[in-house]
């Protein structure tokens, strides 16, 4: 066996070996990201508005008369109808994705990224 075979072997085993380390860092990193990378504070076609008990979401395409104002504000984040509800109260208590998912499932929006972790492919 020649020197230049020794150094050519030595050359693949050490890119191969990094080729292996870099991979499993991708990997790694990959179950860290977010979805959705941005998300929006209502869905698609709908307007934010706030008021004394926080701020909500209206389906700028909803009925010309709005459903009734929610009265418990303690359970107030998530609550209201397809047309109308609220995202976050006004203490500060933020609608979370459960809350999103369900309601993307219950009123059948297209707001993207809230009910399932897409499968990355590059």
């Amino acid at each position: 066996m020649g020197f230049q075979k020794t150094v050519l072997i030595i050359a693949l085993v050490i890119l191969s070996i990094s080729i292996i380390v870099l991979s499993i860092f991708i990997s790694r990193k990959d179950d860290e990201k977010t979805w959705p990378p941005e998300s929006s504070t209502c869905p698609p076609y709908y307007d934010i508005s706030n008021n004394d008990t926080g701020t909500f979401c209206i389906d700028n395409n909803f009925d010309l008369h709005p459903p009734a104002p929610i009265v418990d504000i303690a359970d107030v984040v998530g609550g209201g109808t397809c047309g109308k509800f609220y995202v976050q109260a006004k203490n500060g208590t933020k609608m979370n994705s459960k809350q999103k998912c369900e309601f993307v499932q219950k009123c059948k929006v297209n707001w993207e990224g809230w009910c399932e972790k897409p499968s990355y492919s590059y």
